[in-house]
């Protein structure tokens, strides 16, 4: 079964990679590229489905993770029982959402990646 994918993605080294990658795979016609800053003002409310994984990758320093996740959980574009995976830095001590529940952590090199869903 294929899977429809949407990037938010606005930081311009990463977007001809992204381009090329999606063409590699050949998965063009899955892909959905939304070239916008998700960390300002950025309205999920705009998809116009839900989705089963979210994939969050800002940058380590960003402040405004807390933000984000209220978002996407006040826009209910998280499916039942979907999973937010969130890469930081390891050292990161970020705060999360009251409803928000960390299924797993792994710790690779500096990088930490967080599981997670609302309960």
């Amino acid at each position: 079964m294929s899977t429809d994918v949407t990037f938010v993605e606005n930081y311009n080294n990463v977007l001809p990679i992204l381009k090329k990658n999606i063409l590699n795979l050949d998965y063009q016609e899955k892909s959905t590229i939304i070239e916008s800053n998700i960390i300002d003002n950025f309205n999920f409310k705009t998809f116009q489905k839900k989705f089963d994984l979210i994939f969050l990758d800002p940058p380590y320093k960003e402040k405004k993770l807390l933000h984000i996740l209220d978002s996407i959980i006040e826009s209910a574009i998280l499916n039942n029982g979907g999973i937010i995976i969130i890469h930081r830095h390891k050292k990161d001590e970020g705060k999360f959402p009251d409803n928000f529940r960390i299924i797993e952590e792994k710790t690779y090199g500096v990088s930490r990646v967080i599981f997670g869903n609302y309960s």
